[in-house]
């Protein structure tokens, strides 16, 4: 059942998720400038896998939530979400950078 404390430990499990998936994307980019792309790419991946998991985690809540006939989705999934975005926005975004600056340095 998804009480408001279930949907707020939800809520804060994918902006915990989702912000740490941000941040190691965001050192990545960091590690490339000091050209550590071995570095980068793990912090990639570690990014994803994080990311993974909090799209799990969302798409279990909106299972739920179909489940159960709720409609009303409270101010702090949508925040939620939008960490969840944005993070998953800025992984992409970086990915390709890394893979530019790397083709850009072997030329």
């Amino acid at each position: 059942m998804l009480d408001k404390n279930n949907l707020e430990n939800i809520a804060f499990q994918i902006i915990s998720l989702a912000g740490d998936a941000k941040s190691e994307t965001l050192i990545a980019l960091r590690e490339v400038k000091s050209g550590n792309y071995k570095e980068a790419r793990e912090l990639l991946e570690n990014a994803g896998k994080k990311l993974e998991e909090a799209s799990n985690v969302h798409l279990k809540l909106l299972a739920d939530s179909m489940d159960e006939g709720n409609s009303n989705i409270p101010f702090l999934i949508i925040h939620a979400e939008d960490h969840y975005s944005m993070a998953s926005y800025s992984h992409a975004l970086i990915t390709e950078l890394i893979d530019v600056f790397d083709v850009a340095e072997k030329r």
